[in-house]
């Protein structure tokens, strides 16, 4: 649950930084999670702030693959991009209300 809300909270704010946004640079937020019967995970978010374009890149744990996501102001598109099994992939979404 609470890997989903940091998740949540690390995707969703990149709209709000972009629109507010007087930062140029990058930093890597990491995550310490502890569960109720003792083990623990580290997660990763790397974050790259420009004037035109953003990105993050959320490293994945074991079999899950690392997902980048550009933010592109100028045409309003999130890029996302990840390989799956040796294949590479992505797609493009509006930067919308409902994306």
């Amino acid at each position: 649950m609470k890997k989903d809300l940091s998740l949540f909270f690390a995707i969703f704010l990149i709209p709000t930084l972009l629109n507010a946004q007087t930062f140029t640079g990058s930093f890597d937020l990491v995550v310490r999670h502890h569960f109720p019967n003792g083990n623990e995970r580290i997660d990763t978010i790397s974050y790259f702030l420009g004037k035109a374009k953003s990105a993050i890149i959320i490293y994945g744990k074991r079999r899950d693959p690392d997902m980048r996501m550009v933010f592109n102001k100028q045409d309003s598109t999130i890029t996302n991009l990840f390989e799956m099994n040796g294949k590479k992939g992505g797609y493009i979404l509006p930067m919308d209300k409902k994306h």
